[in-house]
């Protein structure tokens, strides 16, 4: 299994989406991970079907990932957030 294949499934990343490159910074104890949309993606309004942009494509380097159970029915929501501008992607 190569680099990519390894962290998209330690993350779960699915398609679309796929792990672009992986950079490990062992003296920093650090691993880089992208994960990228392909360009032609187009994603559509979950109500009215409508098709809806795929945001503003700017690097996001510090990502935050958090997992909770959702009404405590373990029904699981994954929140993913844009450290560095406080924001939910």
């Amino acid at each position: 299994m190569d680099d990519k294949s390894l962290y998209a499934a330690i993350l779960g990343v699915k398609e679309p989406w796929a792990v672009e490159k992986v950079e490990l910074r062992l003296v920093d104890g650090e691993v880089h991970v992208w994960v990228a949309l392909p360009k032609d993606t187009v994603w559509g309004c979950p109500e009215c079907q409508a098709a809806a942009s795929t945001g503003d494509k700017q690097p996001v380097p510090h990502l935050g990932i958090d997992e909770t159970a959702f009404a405590r029915r373990h029904q699981y929501v994954s929140v993913v957030t844009d450290l560095d501008r406080s924001r939910v992607l």
